[in-house]
């Protein structure tokens, strides 16, 4: 059975890695064709319901003729192809052991043998590819600090009068009008209210300027960290002053512990939402893999001490891969939450955590056999992040961290009619994991436009080191990445990041651009 496919260029996601990875057997006396790996693939699909028949995907780029065998059977299939083109065959040979492998060779125009391809056993079934990185490997946005804010202890909101201090008239009730007369005013005496001189004005905080930004504090509190500041004739306190002030200075340089907690006020609780679009073309392979990733990933948390913050984290995500001009494609929608835990370490550094769990649903098509199935995913991620200001604007942001996600393998079929023939193949699930090791630094520098509208841009300069990595053919062990974006505020409560991300620097063949877009809320 065999369909062609117009080759759209060189490498195919996984099926080489299978072939290499999962099982090949190395003739003994054999002529090896120069190109095999170059040429062809040849992959173990699976078997039929009652498991007596096997299936076997062969893959070619150029015209040729082929003929697939195994021990004791010289040829199971033999067809001749004039493009490139993808294959499927059939075969009686149903063995786990060394008797079940299967040889693919070139014939030569008479249909004598020309040189070996390719051998496959029977173990590991797995198409099409379940594998895939961490769905934001470089940069989970849920650790990314910003420049520091002050903390909340120096920044609280202004009191409300006490009502204990400013009693109001007391109300005639209604319901009970009609029940009895009411009393002559001259005998309803009013509480006299308290003389206007004598009631208590809020405590209002005062604006100070540190390093060209305004922050709004309580005196008493600025006091409590600056006591030897004296105050002006207006009752202010001059930024030169306050610069000499070290704890002042020590707090406004901590690094935030989550999202969002850097040009806004701090607040109790923070909120953020994440969109991202990845976009990647890999020609490392054996046919060129075009994928596309869409994600949106929102989470809220709640700062329980000044360097400890608790929040949850929700991600949604749709990608879609394929090849051979859509041939062979994977849709994958996945929805994944758990907690996530930020902890100051100093002034300097902190440190966040998260973890998550969720369910992952693949749309599998091969030619016109389709499948599907529903794994459960978990990830995990640790990250380090630092700030140390290089000057009175510009800030030096140094990054280390681990992601890292494991599939749990669920076997599904792959059903449909190829050239009118009905064809179900159960393809046994293969748990899949991957791991990422990012090191990275960020340099900012703050601006102030005419009319007072704060901008941060920004330049990110790293590495991924692809640590876990079962798809080492397709994806490099590392790969540099560069970043540049912009944030603002909007209001007193927003702030928006908008960055866009080029990460195969160094990696000929790859290239993968990621747009991002987000948003905080505090509070």
């Amino acid at each position: 059975m065999s369909h062609r496919a117009k080759y759209s260029g060189v490498t195919w996601y996984h099926l080489i890695l299978v072939t290499i990875a999962g099982g090949i057997v190395q003739p003994s006396q054999a002529a090896d064709c120069p190109d095999r790996f170059e040429s062809t693939a040849l992959d173990y699909l699976g078997r039929n319901a009652d498991s007596s028949k096997s299936y076997w995907l062969i893959l070619s780029n150029r015209p040729d003729s082929f003929r697939l065998s195994a021990p004791g059977v010289a040829s199971i299939d033999q067809w001749q192809t004039e493009s490139a083109s993808i294959h499927i065959s059939a075969s009686d040979i149903v063995r786990d052991d060394v008797n079940g492998t299967h040889k693919l060779d070139r014939l030569k125009a008479d249909g004598s043998f020309d040189c070996f391809l390719q051998s496959r056993n029977q173990l590991n079934p797995l198409l099409p590819p379940t594998w895939r990185p961490p769905v934001k490997p470089e940069r989970p946005e849920v650790v990314r600090p910003e420049k520091p804010s002050l903390p909340e202890v120096i920044r609280p909101g202004k009191p409300e009068l006490p009502v204990a201090v400013r009693p109001e008239l007391p109300q005639r009730p209604v319901v009970v009008l009609p029940a009895r007369p009411e009393l002559p005013n001259v005998v309803l005496p009013e509480l006299p209210e308290l003389p206007i001189e004598n009631k208590p004005t809020p405590i209002q905080p005062i604006e100070i300027k540190v390093n060209d930004q305004s922050y709004m504090v309580a005196k008493a509190d600025l006091l409590q960290y600056c006591p030897m500041l004296q105050p002006d004739s207006k009752g202010g306190f001059s930024a030169e002053s306050l610069s000499r002030c070290e704890n002042l200075n020590a707090l406004l340089a901590q690094a935030p512990l989550t999202p969002g907690r850097d040009l806004l006020e701090p607040t109790e609780w923070n909120s953020w939402v994440d969109f991202q679009v990845v976009h990647s073309s890999n020609q490392r392979g054996f046919s060129e893999i075009d994928e596309r990733v869409k994600t949106v990933t929102l989470g809220a948390d709640k700062q329980i001490s000044p360097d400890v913050a608790l929040g949850l984290m929700l991600l949604v995500s749709d990608q879609k891969n394929e090849s051979f001009s859509g041939q062979i494609s994977r849709d994958s929608r996945n929805i994944m939450a758990g907690p996530y835990l930020a902890y100051r370490l100093s002034d300097h550094w902190s440190v966040f955590g998260q973890a998550t769990v969720g369910e992952v649903q693949h749309r599998y098509k091969l030619l016109a056999l389709s499948g599907e199935n529903n794994p459960v995913q978990y990830g995990a991620g640790v990250n380090v992040l630092g700030e140390y200001p290089l000057s009175e604007n510009t800030t030096l942001r140094p990054k280390l961290g681990f992601s890292y996600l494991y599939e749990q393998g669920k076997s599904y079929r792959l059903s449909g009619n190829l050239r009118n023939t009905p064809l179900a193949i159960y393809v046994a699930g293969q748990s899949s994991e991957s791991g990422q090791l990012q090191a990275s630094t960020e340099i900012n520098t703050r601006l102030e436009t005419a009319d007072g509208h704060l901008l941060v841009p920004y330049g990110e300069l790293g590495v991924y080191y692809n640590t876990i990595n079962q798809n080492s053919e397709l994806q490099p062990d590392a790969q540099g990445f560069v970043r540049g974006g912009v944030r603002t505020l909007a209001g007193k409560n927003w702030q928006i990041d908008l960055n866009v991300g080029y990460q195969s620097v160094g990696v000929s063949q790859l290239d993968t651009w990621d747009y991002a877009l987000f948003i905080a809320y505090s509070f």
